[in-house]
């Protein structure tokens, strides 16, 4: 890891994001379709993050975990993290959800249990796209409710406007047997 990583705010209890996702990112004209085209430089757990996303790259799993796991550890086991929660995914579509595949390696990693589908998100409308972010409000539904009392991790790739991690937090508060939240982003917007 080349840094240590970011404090993030919002209504959760204490949150951080690994690393900045991109470190530069120069506009180099457009393609022949019209398209931008950039060089991106990204961060080391950002590059990583990319490959898995959008080059489908599940191999690099294992990488991402060991980049992750030395602070992650640390922190959770000083926090008595029981569970660890993904962001429900956006986009819907995907052959398989990065965030879910991260989550449950991570929660595999450090011996806590994972729990999908929990959090259910009713709309396709990613928080990164909207100027809007009270458009993000009421856009998550709770699946299921815990039965005896656990603090909670929640995981995302990418914090930009927190939009999607305050949502997860709040329909998480409703559930009274979730004692607290914290909130871990693999990366983070550079202006966010």
């Amino acid at each position: 890891m080349t840094r240590d990583p970011i404090r993030i705010w919002g209504n959760w209890e204490e949150g951080y994001a690994i690393d900045l996702h991109t470190i530069s990112s120069n506009y180099l004209g457009d393609n022949e379709y019209g398209h931008p085209i950039f060089d991106t430089k990204r961060s080391e757990i950002g590059e990583l993050l990319y490959k898995l996303k959008y080059r489908h790259n599940k191999e690099i799993i294992d990488d991402i975990i060991k980049m992750i796991n030395p602070f992650v550890s640390t922190w959770t086991k000083k926090l008595n993290i029981n569970v660890i929660i993904p962001i429900p995914p956006s986009n819907k579509s995907r052959e398989y959800q990065p965030v879910d595949i991260i989550a449950e390696a991570l929660a595999s990693k450090l011996n806590l249990y994972y729990c999908n589908n929990f959090l259910i998100k009713n709309s396709d409308v990613q928080s990164k796209n909207l100027d809007d972010k009270n458009v993000i409000s009421h856009s998550m539904t709770r699946n299921k409710h815990f039965t005896k009392k656990v603090n909670v991790l929640l995981i995302d790739d990418l914090y930009k406007s927190g939009a999607s991690m305050n949502e997860a937090v709040r329909v998480l508060s409703e559930d009274r047997n979730v004692a607290n939240v914290y909130v871990l982003a693999l990366t983070k917007a550079r202006r966010s």
